[in-house]
Order: C-alpha cells, then structure tokens, then sequence
C-alpha cells in the first residue's frame, strides 16, 4: 500500500505522558498548624450598636418588665 502512514515497528511514544516532576514536602504536624493559626479577635460587630437605632431611626428605649 502506499501513502504516509504510521509504521507498525515503532513505539508510539507520543501517546505516552511525559512525567512531571513532584516535589515531595513532609506533612505539617497537628502541633506546627495549630501554634501557627492566629487566634480570633472578638470584634464588636455592627449588628449591636445598630440595634439601638430602629423603627425609623427613631432611638429605641429598652424598659424591663418583671
């Protein structure tokens, strides 16, 4: 037969995956992220100021009943 085809004696390299290269880091230990994790600061949040300020914007007394 003629015409350009593959020929059947070599490999077929080109279907193989070229291997990349992984660098390999050992695993942090529970001890080394937990010292490393900054501790959350308790920020007062807006949801407290604002709530003194509702009912269209008129300032809300608040009166205890017992």
């Amino acid at each position: 037969m003629k015409g350009n085809r593959v020929k059947k004696t070599k490999p077929a390299a080109h279907f193989l995956p070229k291997p990349l290269e992984v660098a390999m880091y050992r695993e942090p230990s529970l001890h080394d992220v937990g010292e490393t994790v900054p501790k959350a600061r308790v920020t007062p949040s807006k949801s407290t100021s604002a709530s003194a300020i509702m009912n269209g914007g008129k300032p809300v007394t608040k009166s205890k009943t017992s």
